[in-house]
């Protein structure tokens, strides 16, 4: 990496709190450093485990290192689509808890053998949501 690339790095790692000015790790930074992701990344599943919300948290987490599971659709199922994804997301408008409940749904209709009736009611990707799991179980 450049040099450039590196102060980038280290500026981050003191702008989150894992590294102070002195570049020390900090004890965050202690725990930060044995996550297999982006600092940020990390950071935010810490906090959230230790605020009791790791769960949704950590879907959230593994959909924005790999890809949002929703699927691009055809102009005209474009409306329900958006319906869709709102419904997910409770009224918020939040892709984040849309991104999270969609998957606790999914993984209860995969329980019962409706994945494939899921997604394709939602604009879901099954591969994507698989996908999802998987890093989650990281």
């Amino acid at each position: 990496p450049t040099k450039t690339m590196i102060n980038k790095a280290l500026a981050l790692l003191i702008n989150i709190g894992a590294m102070t000015t002195t570049r020390a790790l900090t004890s965050l930074g202690d725990v930060l450093a044995v996550m297999p992701c982006d600092p940020r990344i990390a950071k935010m599943l810490v906090y959230a485990a230790a605020l009791s919300c790791l769960d949704p948290i950590l879907t959230f987490a593994a959909s924005i290192s790999y890809r949002s599971p929703f699927i691009m659709c055809l102009p005209f199922e474009r409306e329900r689509a958006q319906n869709a994804k709102l419904n997910l997301a409770q009224g918020s408008g939040s892709d984040g808890i849309a991104v999270a409940n969609g998957y606790s749904e999914w993984v209860r209709a995969s329980r019962n053998g409706k994945s494939f009736k899921f997604c394709r009611e939602n604009f879901m990707s099954r591969s994507s949501l698989g996908m999802i799991r998987s890093i989650r179980g990281q």
